[in-house]
């Protein structure tokens, strides 16, 4: 059977991924190495004003096993990583651009929230539309328990499959006016039944820290054109598979 025109590439290595473990059964560790977690900065310090970079990520983004979303240091740009693959979006003379990540370039953020995960648990299909973000913080909340996992610690997901509509922006600079919204400079877009991955974290307790305030999760989208920005509204069609990942979490 040939796969090259099925579908983008990420739909392609979860079907292989998913025969693979109908093949051999399901396998589960013992003793899983422990899921490594970390942030610097936080969601409200960048909403009070303080754009500028509390971190530079170096070794580069593109990590095997790492995941992580953020803004640019001087609100300029999106963070989103999954798997090691790294999408910095950016706005560039009123256009959505994509700053080159290679094995020397580093990257600045002013929030950064990061996971290495040496193992993904097996994908959960999703039996249901998701309709809005409150939906979306229920069900991941109801997985990460499911699968052993602390609530109250940051823990990454991802989402593969069909979205039926999403928002998103992409900060492109500070405010032009003092003291509004830190998205006020943001290229807002929109898109509408696209086959796209959601990365994220959950927690119950870092509100305004990992999330946003009034929210257990904060989320970034990775379109399969290769767009990708902040969540602000998404609804997920029924059939889009579910990660969470194996092993104990624990801070870096």
């Amino acid at each position: 059977m040939r796969l090259s025109c099925f579908g983008p590439w990420w739909l392609r290595r979860v079907l292989l991924r998913g025969l693979a473990v109908l093949a051999a059964g399901p396998v589960v560790a013992e003793n899983p190495d422990p899921v490594r977690v970390g942030w610097a900065g936080s969601l409200h310090a960048v909403h009070r004003g303080d754009h500028d970079s509390v971190i530079t990520v170096n070794p580069p983004l593109a990590e095997p096993g790492l995941v992580a979303i953020g803004v640019g240091a001087g609100l300029d740009g999106e963070i989103t990583v999954v798997d090691g693959e790294a999408h910095v979006a950016i706005v560039r003379f009123g256009r959505l651009a994509e700053r080159a990540v290679d094995g020397s370039s580093a990257t600045k953020a002013a929030f950064l929230a990061w996971a290495h995960v040496p193992e993904w648990g097996e994908a959960t299909v999703l039996s249901s539309d998701i309709p809005d973000l409150a939906t979306l913080d229920r069900i991941v909340a109801e997985h990460v328990t499911r699968a052993g996992l602390p609530t109250d610690e940051p823990v990454p997901f991802v989402i593969e499959g069909m979205i039926e509509s999403v928002k998103f922006h992409v900060l492109s600079g500070p405010p032009r006016t003092a003291g509004a919204d830190h998205r006020e400079s943001a290229m807002n877009l929109h898109a509408g039944n696209v086959p796209a991955r959601l990365v994220g974290f959950h927690s119950t307790r870092h509100a305004g820290v990992v999330t946003h305030r009034g929210s257990n999760t904060h989320a970034h989208v990775i379109e399969a054109s290769g767009r990708s920005g902040h969540v602000d509204a998404v609804a997920i069609a029924a059939g889009a598979r579910l990660r969470v990942p194996v092993g104990p979490i624990v801070r870096e």
